[in-house]
């Protein structure tokens, strides 16, 4: 379920990268996804030795929320700006 839970902010993060560099999308999806696919990679052990020492479920409890504070910082972001561009003219 944490899982899950971790995994779902990640589209969300992709489809507003998306929309902020929209001639851009592929390019960005890349960086939104490696980034965070290469962030979990790095911190699994971490979460592992920290699993070890209070137990797995404390710490997908813990997992779990992560999430959740995603949520509160993605809400200060603040709207996109239209940029107008000389093809627009």
């Amino acid at each position: 379920m944490s899982g899950f839970l971790l995994l779902a902010t990640l589209f969300p993060a992709v489809a507003l990268a998306q929309k902020i560099v929209p001639k851009g999308r592929s390019l960005v999806s890349s960086i939104v996804m490696g980034l965070a696919l290469g962030t979990a990679g790095i911190l699994m052990p971490l979460a592992g030795m920290m699993a070890d020492a209070f137990g797995i479920r404390a710490i997908l409890r813990c997992i779990a929320f992560i999430p959740m504070a995603a949520l509160v910082l993605i809400y200060f972001l603040p709207e996109p700006v239209k940029v107008i561009e000389f093809s627009d003219l």
